[in-house]
Parts: structure tokens; sequence; C-alpha cells
């Protein structure tokens, strides 16, 4: 139930309910929130963070792990998902 004049947030930030545990592979990640992802990391690395700092910050920036962020990058690049 939502309070009144407060709105939805437009996407769910997934963060494992157990402090320090990062979601796994197994997890599903709607599109939309993948997408936020590979965005926010293409942004980055434009912004001059080499591919591995920019992975490592944006895993824990989402709460996923390394191995999410890189599956997600590979979708994105064979998708040619924004920015690209």
């Amino acid at each position: 139930m939502q309070a009144a004049g407060v709105e939805a947030p437009a996407f769910i930030i997934f963060r494992s309910p157990i402090p320090g545990a990062a979601v796994s592979k197994s997890t599903t990640i709607p599109t939309e929130h993948r997408q936020t992802i590979f965005r926010t990391l293409i942004e980055a690395q434009d912004a001059g963070q080499s591919v591995a700092e920019s992975r490592k910050a944006i895993a824990k920036q989402y709460g996923v792990t390394e191995d999410v962020v890189k599956e997600i990058e590979k979708e994105g690049i064979d998708e040619q998902w924004p920015p690209l």
C-alpha cells in the first residue's frame, strides 16, 4: 500500500536480504532494470573508468555480482541497447 502523494519507484533495485551477500546469477532481473544497469556501466566507462573498475562499481551500486554485470554487459552489446 502506498501513502497518499508518494509515487512508486520507476524500478526496483534488487538487493540480497542478507548483508554482504550479492544477488546470484540465477536471479531473474527485469529487462528494464538490466538495461538501466547496462546504461550506467557504459556511462561509467565513457567517463573514463576502466572496464574492470566500472564493473566492480556498478555491481556494488546495484547489489549484484560482477558476473551478473558481465552477463548484462554481453546482453546489452549483443542486443545493441542504448547508449550504443
